[in-house]
């Protein structure tokens, strides 16, 4: 059940802001990298779904150990895609800031 609620919440918060990035005002470039963003962020659910659709049917198989490691693996892998989508937008900045440190 958490699984499903999980996966509806990130569903979610991908499309709740939809119309306001077709409503922005903002250089083609930036928006592009707004959809990326997003694009990437799509990830999470999708490794939700995955994880669910391993869990379910091999939930109650014999070898609790591959199982709950292949588990482990996939939630790990959305907490990462989270991690990176959350810190992209401050990490653009910092990133341009030393590519124009570099470049003098």
């Amino acid at each position: 059940m958490a699984s499903t609620i999980n996966i509806i919440t990130d569903i979610a918060v991908l499309v709740i802001p939809i119309a306001s990035i077709i409503k922005l005002h903002a250089a083609k470039k930036k928006k592009w990298a707004i959809w990326a963003l997003f694009g990437f962020g799509a990830l999470a659910p999708l490794v939700s779904i995955a994880r669910l659709a391993y869990q379910i049917p091999e939930g109650n198989g014999e070898n609790k150990t591959v199982i709950y490691s292949v588990v482990l693996i996939l939630a790990s892998a959305e907490q990462a895609v989270a991690m990176i989508v959350g810190s992209a937008p401050v990490a653009s900045g910092s990133v341009d800031s030393v590519a124009a440190f570099l470049a003098r």
